[in-house]
């Protein structure tokens, strides 16, 4: 009898360790993961934004929609803990954002990185736990908001050399609706998304719609403000006129 109490008795603070194991590496991670990211990632960058479907949807403007001697072009704009948004330059609205609800996948699983909070604080908004490192290749966390229910979450796989950002599946009541894999390059002493490939439903549609954005022509840390992301919202957008300002 001693024996089994004994052993009930180790059972139980095994059990307990590797929860506080887990916390405590969910909590590590979400640090360093982080941190890398606020080191990888300018304060602000503007680039090009390309891909077959964009050249196709870019031709379905309409003329009249379209700032006169100028052509539409797609832009990706960055600011760090503020906005991420891609714009359609030099058109009238409702087109400046024809592009934006691609990003909102992409987007709502690095909200974590852009919130700049500690674990606790995130914590009050999101469930968020290191899943496993069975992989060789990727840290696999799920990120769920509490007010979700449970069968609504996403996965992320983080590299494990760079701790960035790879790949993301969203699930909703369990089933896989959308996944984003993102691609990365060097640019100067940053690591910065190059290409991002979307498997995902938009605007209610039952299928789930593929397209690659191909990201290129970099500039970084050329004084972007929240008050030029709202104004480059506006009709006619021109970046260049902002950024000349």
């Amino acid at each position: 009898m001693k024996t089994k109490l004994l052993l009930l008795f180790i059972s139980i603070v095994i059990l307990s360790l590797s929860a506080f194991g887990a916390s405590k590496s969910s909590k590590g991670l979400y640090n360093e993961i982080k941190n890398s990211y606020q080191k990888n990632y300018p304060e602000d960058f503007v680039a090009s934004v390309s891909g077959a479907k964009i050249k196709t949807s870019l031709k379905e403007i309409p003329k009249g929609a379209r700032c006169k001697g100028r052509q539409p072009k797609v832009t990706y704009l960055f600011l760090k803990g503020e906005a991420e948004s891609i714009i359609v330059e030099n058109v009238e609205n409702p087109f400046v954002t024809r592009f934006q609800a691609h990003l909102e996948v992409y987007k709502n699983a690095k909200s974590f990185l852009d919130s700049g909070k500690s674990f606790a604080q995130l914590q009050k908004t999101y469930y968020w736990k290191y899943l496993s490192s069975k992989s060789d290749l990727y840290y696999v966390i799920k990120m769920r908001k509490h007010r979700l229910r449970e069968s609504d979450y996403m996965l992320l796989y983080v590299d494990k050399k760079n701790l960035s950002l790879k790949k993301i599946v969203q699930y909703s009541g369990g089933k896989i609706v959308g996944t984003v894999n993102v691609t990365y390059r060097k640019v100067k002493k940053y690591l910065l998304p190059s290409l991002l490939k979307f498997n995902v439903k938009l605007g209610g549609r039952r299928r789930r719609e593929h397209f690659i954005l191909r990201i290129t022509n970099y500039r970084v840390n050329v004084d972007l403000s929240s008050d030029d992301i709202i104004d480059l919202q506006d009709d006619c957008p021109s970046l260049k006129k902002i950024l000349d300002q």
